[in-house]
């Protein structure tokens, strides 16, 4: 009962309903209010509970939310059918032309005017295309799986790379070092030609340079005769 009577004070916007009912001066609150309305057996006591309105209209406006969900599902499906049909159409318009596309690139050639061959020159190509076409069907086709090479393959083709690589590293590397080796030969000697003490000294200092040079350049120094020494006259 209070929860009531201050609902309908709230719902009515009457603050002083219990002063309109009982006398305010002894009734202050909605509990007082209650027993009083109980003891008195005042006719509020008939009036139907505001309980089955409260309940009624979250029905009603479930109702309408239903209602309003089927129109807009009517609408949103009239529009998928539209676009759905709009799309199967142009779908349609676009295999066409690329069907009469298709046609148009591939045109038939016009045929060629046979000339009349002899009676023997046909028998004889009828012979070679007989015996072409027996070779064919005795070739069966390569596989193309077969003709794939396997990871091992592949492995060894890629270590066989390697090693000539590391061969051809290793010889130029030997040829730098002889390269060095002949080019500090050739320095000593040219030192040792620029400071000849005597002239055997220089002869033989530009021989070795010359033997050094030749050497740079793939070369053999010749030989040559050993001249006779002088006699020592007594």
């Amino acid at each position: 009962m209070a929860d009531e009577l201050q609902h309908v004070a709230e719902r009515e916007g009457i603050p002083d309903l219990i002063d309109r009912i009982a006398d305010g001066d002894k009734i202050n609150s909605v509990e007082q209010l209650q027993d009083w309305v109980e003891e008195v057996r005042h006719p509020v006591l008939e009036m139907p509970s505001m309980e089955r309105e409260a309940t009624e209209l979250p029905g009603q406006d479930d109702e309408l939310m239903a209602q309003a969900t089927a129109v807009v599902e009517e609408e949103f499906k009239k529009e998928l059918t539209a676009e759905d049909a709009e799309s199967a159409e142009k779908i349609e318009k676009e295999e066409a032309q690329a069907s009469v596309e298709i046609v148009e690139a591939v045109e038939p050639e016009p045929a060629k005017p046979v000339m009349a061959a002899p009676a023997e020159a046909k028998a004889e190509s009828t012979t070679k295309d007989a015996k072409s076409t027996k070779e064919e069907a005795t070739e069966l086709p390569q596989s193309p799986i077969s003709s794939l090479q396997s990871p091992s393959s592949q492995t060894e083709i890629l270590q066989q790379a390697q090693e000539a690589a590391l061969r051809q590293a290793q010889a130029l590397q030997q040829a730098a070092a002889e390269a060095m080796k002949q080019a500090e030969l050739l320095g000593k000697a040219r030192d040792m030609a620029a400071t000849p003490s005597t002239p055997t000294e220089a002869v033989d200092s530009l021989r070795q340079a010359l033997q050094a040079a030749l050497g740079a350049l793939g070369g053999t120094m010749p030989e040559t005769a050993v001249p006779p020494q002088p006699k020592a006259i007594p």
